[in-house]
């Protein structure tokens, strides 16, 4: 975040190249021949069908004709970063400014992402009781990745996993470089290959050729100011923002598999974008006090609220006219015209407190509460309250273990107990949704949209509320060169979120319903041993054990016997 007394420019960047290490094995060229005389000897009622097929594919794996698809489909994959800051800042403020440059070719053709970044941090103390703090981060970046269900794209088809189904003896390139989408070396449309798939889907071709981008532009930004009104106490407010707008395009031309999936079609494509924005505003009142060194008090007081809005837009069509427009045009696809649109919003209001007390440091005990509210929740529960308490004894601190410290140098007990709540279920789960659907009826039948309702209403929907007790404690041997932390915790979860079936009779016309009936349960032990071995003006060695274990029961899940979460 910048440092006082200097201004500094640096520059960090690197570049790489990578390469697959290891593939997935395939056929050769000429095993697939010896398979496919396998298959055509001990199946007679294809070979009539397949003489002259066998021929050509005979000769082919004769002279040793060897295609590896995988290997056409790879190359050799670059990353390089660069990034350039400054930063500085004198005695009443910090700055810091960076931007950076980020760009990856995937080791797969056609594949690659870039991101272009920037971001600004500046603190300014205004004056002794005046301080502001912001940061700023933009960023804008495309990928171009594989299409298919495997790689979360919008459209079905999985051009990759096709490279291992395809015949080695087909031609990936033709002389004039290229892609071959000819029936060859069979005759026959059908029988092309052993599992059916036809000589003319090159999925080389389809990857090279298949656009399929995301483009993410966002900012995040959040801005806070602390003001100390008396000594002791302190009023501190910030507001933070994310903006995120996603873009997906997707377009196969009409000569690739997928967009010529049915022999019908001229290309398919497809446009959908997604607009994030949450923004979050938190306020506290500190007050600090302490009475003649003995006793100490921290009290906090605070109100926050959090808004979340998201939106969508999907359309897409098939048969284009001309494939030059790709998925800028969509309404001139003649076929498969599909819209669709969504939104959702969610608001959490919280106010909160918390009592900090210590009588020299010995004694600790920490009291807190909240009260939460959400808009997700039902009507009859929007609200929870949300206490918790903790209490440590600093027992190294006491008169009476000064003989103890030779060996013992820090001991402490600690307490908590308390809960927490979540309502980060679904938006608008209480309420009864609809939806548009068709109805059919008439001579000729005819389809009619119209609106029916698809989710039941649940104003008793309330918050998941997880209960918690640990009991732990801090020991320090040996000057503290052996640490020790252990913790014994017991946590319960109730009024679980979940999708049930089978308590509502079918006979309303619903499946399902949103209801709070689960209860789960963990219980277990967390021990952490560090040891400084080595500790030298030059030379540090330190080492951490961990061990940790933790048994999980579901305690309830409702009467119902299928669920889905």
């Amino acid at each position: 975040r910048g440092t006082k007394g200097s201004n500094n420019v640096e520059y960090n960047g690197y570049y790489g190249l990578g390469k697959v290490a290891r593939q997935v094995d395939v056929l050769t060229g000429p095993q697939w021949a010896k398979y496919f005389d396998d298959l055509y000897n001990n199946t007679p009622g294809i070979q009539s069908a397949l003489t002259s097929t066998k021929l050509i594919i005979d000769s082919l794996g004769a002279a040793g004709v060897n295609n590896n698809w995988i290997d056409a489909a790879l190359r050799t994959s670059q990353v390089q970063s660069h990034e350039i800051s400054i930063y500085g800042g004198d005695d009443k403020s910090k700055y810091a400014v960076s931007g950076n440059y980020f760009r990856q070719k995937g080791g797969v053709l056609n594949t690659d992402f870039t991101r272009y970044s920037a971001r600004v941090n500046y603190d300014r103390n205004v004056s002794d009781k005046f301080k502001i703090t912001t940061s700023l981060y933009g960023s804008n970046s495309v990928e171009n990745k594989l299409a298919g269900s495997a790689y979360s794209s919008i459209n079905s088809s999985n051009s990759y996993a096709s490279l291992y189904q395809v015949n080695p003896l087909q031609i990936i390139k033709n002389d004039d470089d290229t892609y071959n989408t000819t029936y060859q070396p069979a005759t026959s449309n059908t029988y092309n290959t052993i599992n059916g798939q036809l000589y003319s889907d090159n999925p080389i071709l389809d990857i090279v050729s298949t656009t399929n981008r995301s483009t993410i532009t966002r900012v995040l930004g959040n801005f806070s100011a602390e003001y100390k009104i008396l000594k002791e106490l302190t009023f501190k407010s910030s507001f933070g923002a994310d903006i995120l707008n996603t873009k997906l395009d997707y377009y196969a031309p009409s000569y690739t598999s997928a967009g010529n999936a049915t022999g019908t079609t001229t290309g398919y494509g497809s446009v959908g974008t997604i607009t994030y924005l949450s923004w979050l505003n938190e306020n506290t009142l500190t007050y600090s006090h302490a009475i003649n060194n003995r006793h100490f008090i921290d009290v906090l007081a605070g109100y926050t609220t959090q808004y979340q809005h998201a939106e969508n837009v999907f359309s897409a069509a098939a048969s284009f006219p001309s494939d030059y427009t790709t998925y800028q045009n969509l309404y001139s696809g003649s076929a498969y015209q599909v819209t669709g649109s969504g939104e959702s919003q969610t608001v959490f209001n919280s106010w909160l407190g918390r009592i900090n007390y210590s009588y020299k440091h010995l004694y600790n005990i920490t009291l807190s509460g909240r009260a939460d509210g959400a808009s997700a929740a039902g009507a009859n529960h929007k609200w929870g309250f949300f206490p918790a308490v903790g209490l440590s004894w600093n027992t190294s601190q006491e008169s009476f273990f000064e003989k103890y410290r030779d060996v013992v140098s820090n001991l402490k007990f600690r307490f908590s107990a308390g809960s927490i709540g979540n309502a980060n279920f679904p938006a608008f789960s209480s309420l009864a949704t609809i939806h548009t659907s068709g109805y059919y009826f008439g001579n000729p039948i005819t389809t009619v949209n119209g609106i029916t309702q698809t989710q039941l209403g649940n104003p008793d929907l309330t918050w998941e509320t997880t209960t918690q007790y640990d009991l732990g404690l801090d020991a320090g041997f040996a000057q503290s060169r052996i640490n020790l932390t252990a913790d014994a915790y017991y946590k319960k979860t109730t009024n679980l979120f979940v999708n049930t079936s089978g308590l509502i009779p079918l006979s309303t016309g619903y499946a399902s319903a949103a209801e709070n009936i689960g209860s789960i349960e963990n219980k277990g032990l967390e021990l952490t041993l560090t040891t400084t071995n080595i500790k030298t003006k030059d030379f540090g060695w330190k080492t951490t054990i961990i061990y940790a274990t933790n048994i999980n029961k579901i305690l309830s899940l409702g009467p119902s016997s299928s669920f889905q979460p």
